[in-house]
């Protein structure tokens, strides 16, 4: 059973998490599923930070994560954006029935 993402109280977007991956930390974010058909179909983002260092990983953590909320953010205006156009295309089938 998968683990529900703990979510940022400000941007309601999953939290970033680092990991230790062959002596270098990663800052992880699952991406919310509505999202993924604009990123790639990915479930997650993942950057390597290049340091070894766990303080020095926790310290880039949120301006990392603050990276991947504001690509969710333009996912989020695509989404919407084709949704819209979805709509239009929807509404102009109509009248020419």
């Amino acid at each position: 059973m998968a683990r529900k993402a703990v979510k940022d109280p400000v941007t309601g977007y999953p939290v970033a998490s680092i990991i230790l991956h062959r002596g270098s930390w990663h800052v992880t974010c699952t991406i919310p599923p509505e999202l993924r058909p604009y990123l790639g179909g990915k479930k997650q983002l993942q950057m390597n930070l290049r340091t070894e260092c766990e303080e020095t990983a926790k310290e880039l953590r949120s301006k990392v994560q603050a990276h991947f909320h504001h690509q969710f953010d333009l996912a989020t205006a695509k989404k919407l954006e084709v949704e819209t156009h979805l709509e239009h295309l929807k509404q102009t089938f109509e009248e020419l029935r």
